[in-house]
């Protein structure tokens, strides 16, 4: 199984939102789950991310990040699990600055992480990513 996990960091939850990348992938012929959650989000919706993220042999994490450092949420937890995935293609888009999530994308190495990537190149890496053979 292949996994989306689109994670959105913000100041104030987002009662009606659509994410412009999950929207692409649902519309593609990938074989992939996407699945969201933000900081405001409930505990239990991170753990089945951590779920997601266990049960799938590869996984693409996008982080929105628009938010302080105090509102990262579950997603430190996240990436704790998926930086201890040793044997799992995983990959991090970061769209924002936090120094802390930084560091820890970069534990995924050059080729795994990427920082503030517009829509676009995110397609053509969903593209790359979820079509090549697992």
């Amino acid at each position: 199984m292949q996994a989306l996990i689109h994670i959105t960091i913000a100041a104030n939850p987002a009662f009606s939102y659509q994410i412009p990348l999950l929207d692409w992938v649902k519309q593609q012929p990938f074989d992939v789950v996407c699945y969201d959650f933000d900081n405001h989000s409930e505990a239990v919706l991170a753990d089945y991310a951590i779920q997601l993220l266990d049960q799938s042999a590869k996984a693409l994490i996008v982080i929105e990040y628009n938010a302080s450092s105090q509102q990262r949420g579950s997603s430190i937890k996240l990436l704790n699990k998926a930086v201890r995935q040793k044997y799992k293609d995983i990959k991090l888009i970061l769209n924002g600055t936090d120094p802390v999530l930084e560091k820890m994308g970069k534990v995924l190495g050059k080729t795994n992480f990427y920082a503030d990537q517009p829509l676009e190149k995110q397609k053509a890496l969903c593209r790359k990513f979820f079509t090549k053979a697992v």
